[in-house]
């Protein structure tokens, strides 16, 4: 002991050396105890510090918060020391010591009440037990009765806690007394999203948006929500009015180019991408749909370009992906596939996705065989995957293995009775190849119960009907769904049935304007040979 005052520098430099060796073995545990040790030894605030980070790390509640203690102990007007006091009370089930030192944190903005309160709310919602934060939340609120920001952010974490009920009592007696806050209303919009009421959200954020209409924030939610909902033309509406307001926003910018390509667009969505581009802003995500566009439009070694320049950001695997697809177009499938084995290696998170596009590439190259099998070794990894399953069934009707057709097609309906894509096929396979007509007919109405407006079910009803002797019924589904969808086998179908059924000009008319469109295709060809020739 030098002077009574504590242990010689050699045992705190010797706590401080065994305390990092031991972080830097993974031993934590000793870590922590050496660090508090430390801490206790010294006057250094950054050593108490270190001392409570790496407790925290090493899980260890009750030495963590004896570390906090005394960091706030030798740095008092660290705000961050009482921060992190006060979470290791709350952690340690003590939530009334916690509150006042939440309190003091909160008074550092006492300039700004609101910031301060939702800074606590930040601070709390970081935390996995919800419960002991929502008590300390409740407790601060408490020391301000009837405080419209206190209740704001505390209606906050109630959201993040999935208290519901809560959240909206609060907002309720918030928009009592403010009720002209829009914030208010956007928070209350966010609640009723999370519990599933869209309308009322939607209505919500309608609300913040008149009583607040220059807020970019609430717009975008409100915008967002629109275009998860597809309801496009208000979502375009919305994201046009902020385009107005933050004209060089690359995040409206970027939705307003997507909104372009679902309304097919081209032109405006890719004016909108090539200014991404133009100014540095996310260029590898517009690059990707810049190379989208550029497929749609059937130029292929222009979208190659794009995709090459995909080097990072949300799209990067997808852009590979497009590449080694675009490879195969061009006649190199065994190119193709090694680079999908090249983009396996590199995310392998993503294997059934890759293993499915290798098999459709091998589909285009009309190596069915080899498609089955390595779809076979895929499912004996995941036997129950559905994607899986039903890529297999679609290369065994091409092998003519109508047994494993309906093998996977019915395991996925054991699993899901109400996959309108599996009922689809299986009604479609049998009407198509064999005489099951019932049968067919009734897997296929239950699959245009579920998606009556789909193209792909309502030309297999109409197909089923064909087969059955139903011509006129199967003429009026045929002609809908090529008017819902145009596709080349609908319209080999619609064709087919229209020239049995004597209507022979409109078949040919149909048949020329449909092989111009698609001169290449092999059931447009097969009809006319058979018909038409």
């Amino acid at each position: 002991m030098q002077d009574g005052k504590g242990p010689p520098e050699a045992e705190l430099l010797y706590e401080l050396l065994v305390g990092e060796i031991a972080g830097q073995r993974g031993a934590m545990d000793l870590s922590a105890e050496n660090y508090l040790r430390a801490a206790r030894h010294s006057e250094d605030p950054r050593i108490a510090e270190r001392a409570a980070r790496i407790a925290v790390y090493a899980g260890d509640k009750e030495r963590a918060l004896q570390a906090a203690l005394r960091w706030m102990e030798l740095a008092p007007e660290e705000s961050e020391a009482r921060q992190v006091t006060a979470i290791m009370y709350l952690r340690n089930g003590r939530v009334k010591e916690a509150i006042p030192l939440l309190e003091q944190v909160r008074r550092n903005h006492a300039d700004q009440p609101q910031k301060g309160f939702m800074f606590i709310a930040q601070l709390l919602g970081r935390e996995r037990d919800r419960q002991p934060a929502l008590q300390a939340m409740a407790g601060l609120a408490e020391k301000h009765p009837g405080d419209p920001d206190a209740m704001f952010a505390h209606a906050h974490l109630a959201l993040a806690a999935e208290q519901y009920a809560i959240a909206h009592q609060l907002l309720d007696r918030v928009l009592a007394q403010r009720p002209g806050w829009g914030d208010a209303y956007a928070l209350r919009a966010a609640v009723y999203q999370r519990q599933g009421d869209v309308e009322e959200a939607l209505a919500a954020y309608r609300e913040a948006i008149r009583l607040d209409p220059e807020n970019l924030q609430t717009a975008l939610s409100y915008a967002r929500l629109l275009v998860q909902e597809s309801r496009f033309a208000e979502a375009r509406k919305e994201f046009k009015r902020l385009e107005r307001m933050s004209p060089d926003d690359p995040d409206v910018l970027f939705a307003l180019g997507l909104l372009a390509i679902q309304g097919e667009q081209l032109p405006e969505a890719h004016d909108y991408f090539m200014n991404l581009v133009e100014h540095g802003q996310r260029v590898a995500d517009a690059s990707f749909f810049l190379g989208r566009i550029a497929e749609m439009r059937q130029d292929d070694s222009t979208a190659m370009r794009w995709y090459h320049k995909v080097n990072g950001g949300g799209y990067h695997y997808d852009a590979r992906l497009r590449i080694a697809i675009l490879t195969a177009r061009e006649g190199d499938t065994d190119g193709a596939r090694q680079l999908l084995e090249e983009l396996l290696q590199d995310n392998p998170a993503q294997e059934v996705r890759t293993i499915l596009v290798e098999a459709d590439i091998l589909r285009l190259a009309e190596r069915h065989g080899e498609a089955f099998d390595l779809l076979g070794r895929a499912l004996r990894r995941y036997p129950d995957n559905p994607e899986l399953l039903y890529a297999q069934a679609m290369a065994a009707e091409r092998l003519d293995r109508l047994d494993m057709v309906e093998r996977n097609l019915r395991k996925m309906l054991q699993a899901d009775p109400n996959n309108a894509q599996a009922l689809n096929a299986l009604g479609f396979t049998l009407a198509d190849r064999t005489d099951r007509y019932d049968e067919a007919y009734r897997y296929i109405g239950r699959a245009l119960e579920l998606e009556p407006e789909d193209a792909a079910i309502q030309d297999s009803m109409g197909w089923v009907l064909y087969r059955m002797g139903r011509h006129e019924e199967a003429i009026r589904y045929l002609r809908k769904a090529l008017d819902n969808e145009w596709d080349a086998e609908i319209a080999a179908h619609l064709v087919e049935v229209l020239w049995v059924s004597g209507k022979r000009a409109e078949a040919r008319k149909l048949w020329e304007e449909a092989s111009r469109k698609a001169p290449d295709d092999p059931g447009l060809r097969d009809v006319g040979q058979r018909y038409l020739q």
